[in-house]
């Protein structure tokens, strides 16, 4: 039975479980490649500095919502949705895994990549942190292996030019 319900849109995620392919000698001849070429025409990379984070959600939160306005089911943020949303990830996301792209020092795009914690979590049976559940973390944190993207957003003119492979 289908109840009336019915396919509205195709979802897709990929899974990349070779790390050859990251550490391939070829890929880290395009990398520079296009690596170069972005350097050349003003297009910076630097990760984010949770020091200044006030300063930093500001272009962020506007990237975000410009970049992301065309993808089905989108609902941009408020400023304040969006701060909230950057302070709970900066207990989660190490700043080496969040990536801001720029161009004369305005933000174009950026990504975010989550590590693995059920890695951790699946060390913590009774699912508390306390008071033995912490240690637990604290311990396993160190030892996570994978993580996937959470988000990436690049504004429309920057898009294919080679900002997402960076």
């Amino acid at each position: 039975m289908s109840y009336g319900f019915k396919k509205e849109i195709d979802l897709y995620s990929y899974l990349m479980e070779n790390d050859r392919i990251l550490t391939s000698p070829s890929l880290e001849i395009i990398l520079k490649k296009y690596y170069d070429k972005l350097s050349s025409n003003g297009i910076t990379f630097r990760n984010i500095n949770y020091k200044n984070l006030r300063q930093e959600v500001i272009p962020f939160h506007k990237v975000y919502n410009e970049s992301n306005k065309g993808n089905w089911g989108f609902l941009p943020l408020s400023e304040r949705e969006f701060r909230d949303t950057a302070e709970l990830l900066e207990q989660f996301v190490p700043d080496n895994l969040m990536l801001f792209a720029e161009k004369d020092k305005k933000m174009i795009g950026f990504i975010v990549a989550l590590p693995d914690l059920n890695q951790v979590f699946s060390h913590i049976r009774s699912g508390r942190l306390f008071p033995f559940g912490l240690f637990k973390y604290l311990y396993y944190k160190k030892k996570i292996t994978k993580g996937r993207i959470l988000i990436l957003g690049i504004l429309d003119e920057y898009r294919n030019k080679g900002v997402d492979l960076i």
